[in-house]
């Protein structure tokens, strides 16, 4: 078996994990993957899968193959459909963002240019610490003669933007002494060490319907665990099990860390929730009811694109691969196996899709960056996400 699945993935191997995500329209971005470098690795994820069918077709030591002649015409099929569904998504967007799709700036020149062009102290700021300290180490001194300027008008005036968790969020050494020494001061005369601190994590939104979607696909990979043992395959199915108790195992762990302040038994009731295939569901509520407690690590949405994140590292692409490859090996399986895989691609090009649309359409992202964000139209949203999905399907599948 082993010799066989290296023979038949081994064209994968070169494949970055990045490329699992492409159909994340918003990794352009500079502070993700670039945009030229998202481009290139999106056509090279194309061309794959027809040099993967060149391995398998020309192997001597895979039995009971499939028809590459077959295979080949459906690769075909689907590359044709992703550049057709490529093709009018640009006639649909924002001609002007084009560009932003090839552009080769970094992430570090990105927040600088932000900060140094922005009038705008809430962008200045949430261009400076919102990214890594590395991107802005470079014009460090700058940032700290800005604030120095202008903290005490802040104080003054308390924008809204000028909250206390922002004020955790900046460093000493951005701090004016003066209001650095109150803000201890008046920590220490509440009970308290020093000034609260806190590191922030910016994460996208998730609609509560890809969540639910992300059960079914769960519910599919327990078919087809049940399909592989009764058709022998034993070693298959402890694979997909596996794949299901890593992800759970992952999710428990961060646990104690979201939900450090809580009690145990709030932690016990969490830890339940995830073992028992229900974390989906309350995560959807959650974020449909804007269930934000502020003793938790993160807020409910950056919550669920964590557990997404980990539940498709762990299980949907690793899973939708297994299945492919079996199927591959064992045509019989039936229809079955053909719907499991065409659900995880199209969950995975769901959630990708729908990540991407909610960083285009989010109002501070498009202040902070209207140059980058902003390509999807106002008229043309609902076109423009059923593209976007489509893309990120139609990519799925000819890769897997």
């Amino acid at each position: 078996m082993s010799a066989k699945m290296v023979c038949v993935l081994s064209p994968r191997a070169p494949r970055s994990p990045s490329c699992s995500y492409l159909g994340l329209i918003h990794c352009r971005g500079p502070k993700l993957m670039g945009g030229s470098l998202f481009t290139l690795l999106t056509m090279y994820g194309q061309v794959l899968p027809f040099v993967a069918l060149s391995f398998y077709s020309t192997s001597t030591t895979v039995e009971n193959k499939s028809n590459p002649h077959e295979m080949n015409i459906v690769l075909i099929v689907l590359a044709c459909c992703w550049g057709v569904s490529v093709l009018t998504f640009f006639g649909l967007v924002d001609r002007d963002k084009w560009c932003t799709f090839f552009w080769t700036i970094t992430g570090a020149q990105d927040t600088v240019k932000t900060f140094r062009s922005s009038d705008n102290p809430a962008i200045k700021m949430n261009a400076i610490f919102t990214n890594h300290s590395s991107f802005t180490e470079s014009i460090k001194d700058e940032v700290i003669a800005y604030m120095r300027d202008n903290w005490a008008e802040w104080v003054r005036t308390q924008p809204a933007w000028f909250t206390p968790k922002f004020i955790a969020s900046v460093g000493d050494e951005f701090i004016p002494g003066r209001a650095l020494q109150q803000l201890n001061d008046t920590a220490i005369e509440a009970g308290k060490l020093g000034r609260e601190r806190r590191k922030i994590l910016t994460l996208s939104s998730m609609k509560e319907v890809v969540i639910t979607l992300t059960t079914v696909d769960t519910i599919t990979d327990v078919y087809m665990i049940y399909l592989y043992k009764v058709n022998g395959l034993h070693s298959n199915a402890n694979t997909m099990i596996a794949m299901i108790s890593i992800n759970v195992v992952i999710q428990l762990l961060t646990i104690p860390a979201q939900y450090k302040k809580k009690s145990w038994t709030t932690k016990l009731k969490e830890g339940l929730i995830t073992v028992l295939f229900l974390r989906p569901f309350v995560d959807a509520w959650r974020v449909h009811n804007q269930h934000d407690d502020v003793e938790n690590t993160l807020d409910c949405k950056a919550e669920t694109i964590v557990n997404k994140g980990i539940e498709l590292a762990t299980e949907s692409i690793p899973g939708c691969v297994l299945q492919c490859f079996v199927l591959l090996l064992d045509p019989g399986l039936g229809l079955g196996a053909i719907a499991s895989v065409l659900i995880s691609a199209f969950t995975t090009g769901l959630t990708s899709a729908m990540i991407a649309y909610d960083f285009d359409t989010d109002e501070p992202h498009r202040q902070l960056q209207p140059k980058f964000y902003g390509y999807i139209k106002d008229g043309r949203r609902g076109r423009t996400f059923f593209l976007m999905t489509m893309i990120s399907t139609l990519h799925n599948l000819s890769r897997r």
